[in-house]
Parts: structure tokens; sequence; C-alpha cells
């Protein structure tokens, strides 16, 4: 074989070597960059699971203050939390677009915090103008829990569509984690 050949086939082999790297270097970077996308993503996820919880949190907090005071400016984070609630529901979905699990546990945390705003609407209309009614809606189901009951399932809904959040970070952190290694080992 030439000296010419075997020059031109060395070339040859280290472009092909060197394509052959930048390819390996962008597909690494690709699942970087889609590991990392998600986690931002997930971060917001969860931010604003919290900042949806704590304004339904701070409405059932306002309505027992009002229920037991009678001072209506109690209910000030409550009415401020019917406007701002079903927007807060509305952003996660469009944040979790891809996950049906999540998206059908944010739908039944909507429902259920739509039964517990017919609940307490009751109680407060109630408590404003008709004693005895709120009396009566006190035994009935305020004394048997209703509301309380409502709550808690709300708080669990919560607490599993982090919890599958969660899960899903570690394993794109996991992921991530694998890639960074996998490209310092190749540079």
């Amino acid at each position: 074989m030439k000296l010419s050949t075997q020059i031109i086939l060395a070339f040859t082999l280290i472009i092909l070597l060197s394509a052959a790297d930048s390819y390996s270097n962008y597909r690494l970077s690709l699942k970087v960059n889609q590991n990392s996308a998600f986690l931002s993503k997930s971060e917001e996820v969860i931010r604003n699971s919290n900042k949806t919880h704590r304004a339904i949190l701070q409405m059932q907090s306002a309505v027992r203050g009002y229920l037991l005071t009678n001072d209506s400016t109690y209910l000030v984070p409550y009415y401020s939390g019917i406007e701002k609630v079903p927007g807060f529901i509305v952003e996660q979905h469009t944040l979790i677009d891809s996950n049906s699990i999540q998206a059908s546990i944010l739908d039944s945390i909507s429902v259920l915090h739509s039964e517990w705003l017919s609940y307490t609407s009751e109680l407060i209309r109630a408590r404003r103008e008709n004693p005895t009614e709120y009396l009566y809606l006190l035994d009935t189901k305020l004394k048997k829990h209703i509301g309380k009951n409502i709550n808690d399932s709300i708080t669990k809904k919560f607490r599993n569509f982090e919890r599958i959040e969660y899960k899903a970070r570690a394993h794109h952190s996991e992921m991530l984690l694998h890639s960074l290694k996998k490209q310092e080992r190749i540079r």
C-alpha cells in the first residue's frame, strides 16, 4: 500500500473517530438537557402544588376562625382562595401535561375542593342569617366531621400527587448524574 493511501486512510479514520465522538457528546448533551429541563419543570410543579395546598389550608383556617368568632374579617383568605385556587389548579394541569395519574389526582382534588366549598358556604350563610339552621348544621354536619373528612382527603391526595412527582424527580436526577458521569469519562 502506498504511503499516500495510508495517510488518507489514517485521516479518514481520525475524522470518523472524531465524528463518532462528537455524535456521542451530542447525544449525551441532549440527555443532560432533557433531564435538566424535567427537573426544572418538576421544581415548578412541586412549588405550585405547595402554593395550592397552602391556599386551601388558609381557606380552611379562615372558615374555622369565622365559625368560632362570627367575625367576617376571618373570611378574607377564604374569599381570596375562592378566586385563586382554580387558577392554581389550571396552572398545575399545564405543568403536568403528560402525567395522566397526576392529572386524575388533581381533578379529584378539584372535585373535593368544590364539595368543601359547597359545605362551607352553607355553614357561612347559616351562621350569618339563621342561627337555628346553623345549630342544626353543627349537629348534622360539623360534628360528624364532614368537612374534616373532605379536608383530610384533599391533604392525602396532595401527598400522593407530590409522592409521584418526587419519584419521577429521583429517576431524572439519577439519569442526569449518570449522563454527566458518562460525559466526563468520554472527555
